[in-house]
């Protein structure tokens, strides 16, 4: 009975490998996670945390990703101020040092850089984003993670009183990708699920 269940078990998680990494099963979920709301002005574009830095202080592709794309819709007129988030900790700089270094070697000025870097969580990173954009009357931001991430995001900038825009607008649904990239979008979607669970448990949503 035991060598039958342990069989099962195998043959389902077998199945299930098959399926997120040959079919669009992943790119789906993903897509259905992503909530959409039309692009538009704002009164900030905030940049959360995202990877942090390298040994040597250099931003790891996910934040450079991350900053890129806010970078992109500052030039686009999109908003005033960048204000860039990341993680405390490095030995040869933090990421939202470097992240603020870089969108100031991008041409941004100086003074529409913004910079957070006492955060630790994305509960953190809204109730600092409150502190340093309410004095200056923000209430509408465009916010700036991974598409899983970005409802639960929202909702902690909404619950922080912000008017919140997704940096991507409309989610399209890709379908291709290899079995690696539909493996590694799954693994954003669990961790993404847990950490929705853990926020709900601790009150946060």
């Amino acid at each position: 009975m035991a060598e039958r269940a342990l069989r099962a078990v195998g043959a389902v998680g077998i199945g299930l490998l098959l399926a997120i990494g040959f079919s669009p099963l992943a790119n789906v979920v993903s897509y259905w996670m992503a909530p959409s709301r039309a692009l538009g002005p704002a009164g900030a574009i905030v940049v959360l945390g995202r990877g942090g830095v390298t040994d040597r202080g250099e931003l790891n592709g996910a934040s450079l990703l991350g900053l890129m794309e806010g970078v992109d819709l500052y030039r686009r007129g999109l908003a005033p101020l960048l204000l860039v988030s990341g993680s405390p900790f490095g030995a040869h700089g933090t990421e939202v040092e470097r992240r603020a270094d870089v969108s100031r070697e991008c041409g941004i000025p100086g003074q529409a850089v913004l910079t957070l870097s006492s955060a630790r969580t994305t509960h953190d990173e809204a109730l600092g984003a409150r502190g340093i954009l309410g004095p200056l009357g923000v209430r509408r931001v465009i916010l700036v993670t991974d598409g899983q991430a970005m409802a639960r995001a929202m909702a902690l900038f909404e619950r922080a009183g912000f008017d919140v825009i997704p940096s991507y607008g409309t989610p399209v649904l890709e379908w291709g990708g290899t079995p690696e990239a539909r493996l590694g979008v799954m693994k954003r979607v669990v961790i993404e699920a847990v950490a929705r669970l853990y926020y709900r448990l601790a009150g946060y949503l």
